[in-house]
């Protein structure tokens, strides 16, 4: 009887280290996968601002361009036949 106890605990306690091997496992495989996510996130976030910075430069060189025009009074082209 006692015998059969030690070796069904021993049985419970492998399993249970078994499955916490797993959570662990499984928990370091997310962990990575969550920091890949982090840096490709970093890395679109800097794309993203680069772009929005470029942007506004065009947006600043076309009120820029539009002021010029405006200034000179550019006559329209005649209709072409």
């Amino acid at each position: 009887m006692v015998l059969s106890t030690i070796v069904a605990l021993h049985q419970y306690f492998g399993q249970i280290g078994a499955l916490v091997q797993t959570v662990q496992d499984k928990a370091s495989t997310a962990l990575v996968k969550v920091d890949q996510l982090s840096a490709n996130s970093d890395e679109s976030r800097k794309t993203i601002e680069a772009q929005r910075r470029e942007i506004r430069e065009l947006e600043e060189s076309l009120k820029e361009l539009r002021a010029r025009i405006d200034g000179q009074q550019i006559p329209a082209e005649p209709a072409r036949k």
